[in-house]
């Protein structure tokens, strides 16, 4: 679940989601995306890809050739494209979610896993599957802008094979550590905790996506004697940086990820708080 207020009937927490989750996604391209770019580029530019070049020597380079608005290049896309598919991916989240809160099949825990609801996988595995859909082209638009080059409406679903993973892993590990955090402790009493929990559960979820992370962008920037397959740019990663090579630019990345996340999840909670104030789930 991504709040605490009482939810209403199913399509309304669908739709009130798609606004907040709209919030979130503004949230996350401001604060996050100067990091995103230097990770971006360490996986996938030319220039700054090689062992002997670092996150550090990265953002020197960027810095003293390109200045620091290059870092928000490819912003817009990046912006648009968040609030689009946040905001659907919170949105069908929820709606599942909370259509489900009397179904006793989809309410059953699954064993071993310390209470976790099939319904919270089923729709955290939904709202990725339509993140997805909808990310893909903005992704594309703005790796291509991020590595300095111009992109192509025709081109707008490629690396769709690393995309759809990749979000999958990230809406069904982020919902499901976010609803454990819920259950078993109080961390969400504090502005504080709220941030930690939703920037620790988004960045371990880009933890275990990060590999198709990798693919994606070396498949939609188009990097030059990388291979023109995922298992030929596997292949590359392999023999340039060894199985180290998979998680490149996970510093950046990571740190983008958690303070973006953390900063748009207490805009999050603050907006659905003013829609119960205002009596939006009446």
């Amino acid at each position: 679940m991504s709040h605490d207020e009482k939810r209403s009937n199913w399509l309304r927490e669908g739709a009130l989601s798609a606004f907040t989750g709209g919030l979130f996604g503004v949230t996350n391209t401001v604060v996050g995306h100067p990091l995103d770019t230097i990770k971006t580029k360490m996986i996938a530019q030319s220039k700054h890809m090689g062992k002997q070049v670092g996150y550090v020597e990265t953002l020197k380079n960027v810095y003293r050739t390109d200045g620091f608005m290059s870092l928000y290049r490819g912003a817009c896309a990046a912006g648009v494209g968040s609030v689009v598919f946040r905001a659907t991916g919170f949105s069908v989240f929820e709606l599942f979610f909370t259509r489900w809160e009397k179904d006793e099949s989809m309410r059953r825990p699954i064993p071993f896993t310390g209470g976790l609801e099939l319904r919270c996988v089923v729709a955290g595995w939904l709202s990725g599957s339509f993140r997805a859909i909808l990310e893909c082209p903005f992704e594309y638009a703005k790796v291509k802008r991020q590595t300095g080059q111009s992109w192509n409406l025709s081109q707008i679903y490629k690396g769709f094979t690393s995309a759809y993973p990749r979000a999958c892993g990230i809406m069904g590990f982020y919902f499901v550590q976010m609803d454990s955090w819920r259950r078993h402790t109080n961390i969400m009493s504090t502005k504080l905790g709220q941030f930690s929990a939703s920037g620790s559960a988004a960045m371990f979820a880009y933890w275990l996506i990060w590999p198709f992370e990798v693919l994606k962008n070396l498949t939609q920037a188009e990097t030059a004697g990388v291979g023109s397959s995922n298992i030929q740019r596997a292949k590359y990663v392999l023999s340039t940086y060894g199985a180290r090579g998979f998680y490149r630019g996970l510093l950046p990345g990571s740190m983008s990820v958690f303070m973006r996340n953390g900063a748009a999840y207490i805009v999050l909670l603050f907006a659905n708080k003013q829609i119960t104030r205002l009596g939006l789930r009446d």
